[in-house]
């Protein structure tokens, strides 16, 4: 019954989106994501391996910056 509990909590966190709304200053908000969240979505599933590369644990990220991120990599162009 307790490794049920830990299996709901850990899908729980892997399913949780909370977006903190940063004003982009053209009048929309953007929602930012944590790594983990990047990594675990639906849009990302076949670039985890970059996503845990390139970003940063603890920091958030709009899904632009993260596809530009990727795509500067992809062209060789890494910070």
């Amino acid at each position: 019954m307790e490794d049920n509990k830990i299996e709901d909590n850990k899908m729980a966190e892997k399913t949780a989106v909370f977006a903190a709304h940063i004003p982009t200053g053209a009048g929309k908000d953007e929602n930012q994501f944590t790594k983990e969240q990047l990594r675990c979505s639906k849009r990302f599933r076949e670039r985890q391996d970059m996503i845990a590369a390139l970003l940063t644990d603890g920091e958030q990220y709009t899904v632009k910056a993260v596809e530009q991120k990727i795509e500067d990599y992809r062209k060789g162009k890494v910070e």
